[in-house]
């Protein structure tokens, strides 16, 4: 493997570090260790007291949800409880990359993938993927490895890819589209559609299934199966070697976090420059998933959004943010970790769903169309409330009548009713 190029930075949020230092008269002590050959720093020198952490003198400035919740860049969809524990997290991913400085933020190109998206003449069904016939799975994985070979599938990773280095970067202030935002659940809903518009344009029988991580828990679930979307990683690497989307049967990832093509430049090795082209993945326990529990007190929040529109909404009582509860940056009081629902299922599965380019994992699709359906069965329990919040554009996050960048043909107002396009089995 080739030696990578990694940039770790963000907007800093944050309050005071957690350090391993005795604090004196005038607060923590700057503190230094050397950690798997990298020197970590962490100080309390920036101008609002953010913790300022670096690894071997680049910046790594991190995401603070409370007191006992960081994360870092190099960890999306994962969470540590102090800074320090972040910092470590991060090195370990580094794996011996150096860092690169800050990159000029551009403005966005053009959309890389068709914008049109016709409603068909009937609705069509969205099924569990355990309700699937064999010969349902079949064609569906022949849809996804044709527009694999077509390179639609390398355009969608594509804009997940500069779409969500944007919403990060930008996650306290300015534009946010798809990410750390209320237009998170109309984005992906307008992404899993032109997805399975280019499955049906292969095999008009073909529709996404989705994947209900709150009872199908197993590692040894079908899900998992050779004859569908393959099994966990081997150790080590954590390379897929069994089932279509291995790589020793043809399936090579042309999108890593290097966009290609049409991507924003500077999202290059954002996150990690990782010159691997197979797919990874780090199954979990499955009680790193979260419950049926957990998904019913979301369900039951009456308010689809609130300010801060961010990953901070909703974080305090009364809770109203049904969006930030189900991305899984806000938390119950009698829940334990940070990271549920939508977040849990990204860091169950690990490997490629830990990063911004988790779309080069098909379980993405059937991931993100359970979330769908979980924004459905929501707006069918609550009739009488805005299933969309702000109305009005608000600090760059959109509103009801915002077209969708990056092809800004659909506003979240469009994509309210899905039943246009499809239902789902239950």
């Amino acid at each position: 493997m080739r030696r990578r190029d990694v940039f770790l930075s963000a907007t800093a949020a944050g309050a005071a570090a957690l350090l391993p230092a005795a604090a004196g008269s005038r607060g923590p002590r700057p503190y230094t260790e050397r950690y798997l050959g990298r020197t970590i720093r962490i100080g309390t020198d920036t101008p609002h007291g953010v913790p300022h952490v670096t690894i071997d003198g680049r910046e790594l400035q991190l995401m603070r949800m409370a007191q006992d919740a960081y994360q870092s860049p190099l960890c999306h969809y994962g969470f540590d409880r102090t800074p320090l524990e972040a910092a470590r997290r991060a090195v370990r991913r580094l794996r011996g990359a150096r860092l690169l400085p800050v990159p000029p933020v551009r403005a966005w190109k053009g959309p890389v993938v068709p914008p049109g998206l016709t409603p068909p003449t009937r609705p069509y069904l969205r099924k569990n993927h355990l309700a699937m016939t064999a010969q349902e799975r079949q064609r569906f994985v022949h849809a996804v490895l044709e527009t694999k070979r077509r390179g639609t599938y390398d355009a969608l990773v594509a804009v997940h890819v500069m779409v969500n280095s944007h919403d990060y970067i930008h996650r306290n202030h300015g534009r946010r589209t798809a990410h750390l935002t209320p237009s998170l659940l109309p984005w992906h809903r307008q992404f899993l559609l032109h997805f399975e518009q280019a499955l049906r344009a292969i095999d008009p029988g073909v529709t996404l299934p989705y994947w209900d991580w709150t009872s199908d828990r197993d590692p040894r679930s079908p899900l998992w199966a050779d004859d569908f979307l393959g099994g966990d990683g081997r150790p080590g690497d954590r390379q897929v070697t069994t089932g279509p989307f291995a790589r020793r049967n043809g399936w090579r990832l042309a999108v890593e976090v290097r966009p290609t093509g049409h991507d924003v430049p500077w999202a290059n090795g954002y996150y990690t420059q990782d010159d691997r082209d197979f797919l990874t993945r780090a199954l979990r326990p499955p009680g790193a998933l979260s419950t049926a529990r957990q998904l019913a007190a979301v369900l039951d929040l009456p308010v689809y959004d609130c300010a801060p529109w961010n990953h901070l909404s909703g974080e305090t009582a009364p809770y109203r943010s049904f969006r930030n509860h189900l991305e899984g940056y806000a938390k119950f009081p009698w829940e334990r970790d940070w990271g549920k629902l939508h977040g849990s299922a990204h860091v169950f599965v690990g490997g490629h769903m830990d990063f911004l380019a988790s779309p080069n994992d098909p379980v993405f699709f059937l991931h993100h169309c359970f979330v769908d359906k979980i924004w459905a069965d929501w707006q069918r329990r609550h009739p009488g409330v805005p299933h969309y919040l702000p109305l009005e554009p608000t600090g760059g996050v959109p509103g009801l009548h915002t077209p969708l960048a990056p092809w800004y043909t659909m506003t979240p107002a469009d994509l309210l009713d899905h039943t246009r396009f499809y239902r789902y089995d239950a």
